[in-house]
Order: C-alpha cells, then sequence, then structure tokens
C-alpha cells in the first residue's frame, strides 16, 4: 500500500512529465517547421540570385538585395566570388563564415544557409544567410511547458480543495448507513434522572427531559438521533467500544460543566449525565 506522502507526490511528477514531453514535443515541431520554412526561402533566394548573376545587370542584383533584407525572418545574408562582395545587407557581424554547404541550427533561434553554386567556373560564388525568429522552437517549448504546468496545477489545486471541503466520516465508529431501522428496546431508566439511552448502533434511543435539559436540546431532537450529534469528546466513543462501565469528565466539549458515568448494558449504553451538584442515579 502507498504512503500518503507518495500518493501526494505522484500528481505532480505526472505533471512534470507530462510538461516536459509537451515542451520537447513543441521544440521539435518548431524545429522541423523552420528548417522547411527557412530551406525553401533560401532556395527561392539563390535561385533569383543565379538569376541576376546571369544577367549581368547590377540594378537586378541591387533589386534582389533589397527584397531579400525586407524579410522579417532575415537578420544578415552576404554573397562574394572569391574576395568580391556581390552583394550584402543587414547586420553583417552576424554573418559567420561558413565553408560547409548546408542549413544548420544555432541555438536557441538562428539558422544559417551557406550554398556554393558556379563551382565549375574558376571564381564559385557563396551566399550564406542568417534567418532569425524569437517564435522558434524555444519559444514554443517554453511556452507549451509552462501552459502545461500552469493548467494541471489549477486542476490538481482544485481537485484538493474539493476533497479538502467534503466531509470525512468519524474514523473508526460505526455509522448507520442502511435506511432499515432496527427495533427499539427501551430500558428501564427513572425519569427523573439525567439519562441518555443509546442502542447497539449509538441511535439515542431514551432520553431523559432532565437530560434534554442539560443538552440543551429538546427530547424530540435527540430520539432517534446518531450520538455523534451531540459532538461528544472521542474518549466517550473510545470508552462505550471497550464496554467498561467509566466515568468520564467534561464529555462534551459543548457543555464543560457535564461530566458522565458510561454504563454498557446488553441491550447497549446508558450514560448517565452529572452537573456540579453530583452524579444521578436512574
Amino acid at each position: 500500500m502507498e504512503s500518503p506522502q507518495r500518493t501526494s507526490k505522484l500528481p505532480w511528477i505526472v505533471l512534470l512529465t507530462l510538461s516536459l514531453a509537451a515542451g520537447a514535443l513543441g521544440f521539435y515541431l518548431s524545429y522541423q517547421d523552420e528548417h522547411t520554412r527557412f530551406s525553401e526561402m533560401s532556395l527561392v533566394a539563390e535561385s533569383h540570385l543565379i538569376y541576376a548573376l546571369q544577367l549581368k545587370d547590377d540594378m537586378a542584383l541591387i533589386d534582389w538585395s533589397k527584397g531579400l533584407e525586407k524579410l522579417p525572418s532575415v537578420l544578415a545574408f552576404q554573397s562574394h566570388s572569391g574576395s568580391k562582395v556581390l552583394a550584402e545587407g543587414g547586420n553583417n557581424e552576424m554573418c559567420p563564415l561558413v565553408s560547409a554547404d548546408g542549413l544548420c541550427f544555432d541555438f536557441p533561434y538562428r539558422w544559417i544557409v551557406h550554398s556554393t553554386f558556379n563551382k565549375e567556373s574558376a571564381m564559385p560564388t557563396d551566399l550564406t544567410i542568417v534567418f532569425q525568429d524569437f517564435r522558434g522552437p524555444l519559444s514554443w517549448s517554453i511556452f507549451l511547458l509552462a501552459f502545461n504546468l500552469a493548467t494541471g496545477f489549477i486542476l490538481i489545486r482544485l481537485k484538493v480543495i474539493s476533497k479538502t471541503n467534503q466531509p470525512s466520516s468519524p474514523g473508526i465508529f460505526p455509522i448507520v448507513k442502511n435506511a432499515e431501522v432496527s427495533q427499539t428496546v427501551f430500558l428501564k431508566i427513572d425519569e427523573k434522572s439525567i439519562t441518555l439511552a443509546l442502542d447497539a448502533n449509538y441511535m439515542i434511543s431514551q432520553v431523559t427531559p432532565l437530560a434534554a435539559k442539560a443538552l440543551e436540546r429538546p427530547v424530540s431532537d435527540l430520539i432517534g438521533n446518531h450520538f455523534l450529534d451531540l459532538l461528544p469528546d472521542p474518549s466517550v466513543m473510545t470508552v462505550i467500544a471497550e464496554a467498561k462501565e467509566t466515568r468520564l469528565l467534561k464529555p462534551f466539549p459543548s457543555h464543560p460543566h457535564l461530566s458522565v458515568l458510561i454504563r454498557p448494558v446488553p441491550e447497549g449504553t446508558v450514560l448517565v449525565l452529572e452537573t456540579e451538584q453530583g452524579f444521578e442515579k436512574p
């Protein structure tokens, strides 16, 4: 059987695991999306550059540079043939020297694309583009992680609050759950005494007028109700369960001036209350 401490930690462990999984999934999906998007953009930019170079038109090359520079995801770009710079734009300090062709991810949110064409000529042309999008893999990962943590935290707290507000059953003491009412067995008690009689199910079967007065309740509110409705001290229930004749002080916290003599009988239990004047005998 799991301990309460381990059980209470389990929802938080599950929440953390699911949140980390959601964050990893968000990173992966965003990574794949940006990889495809920036690959396509670089291919389009490369084809337009090749076309402008084939025209040998400086205006076409300038228009290509301006169009590429206006793209919100382009941080910097540079094209050169040998030592000659053909076109450049953006923050050139962010444009690294790359020799290998391909697309690579520069954590946390940059992509660098490098391609070489006209390799058959003596002076091949290189193109390097740096893409940057703050709504990239890391942002999506953090967002999904935080969203799952916040949602799970709220749900767990609501569940804890709902459990706290549920009325708790009174420990080990038996409660009558069925709707069947057993036949009441009347004991012979002195009506002039301060006495309560309980049956085997802890239901109040008899009460004298003086006992009702001492408990400050009408007789009709006591007969047929469960003894626990009087909110007795837990020690009272323990003594009744032990079935031993015992005297207790302050059996009812709400009436500290009362004491009780608990007397087990075959039909149930008799409780003789005492006021400050001493025990009344039935």
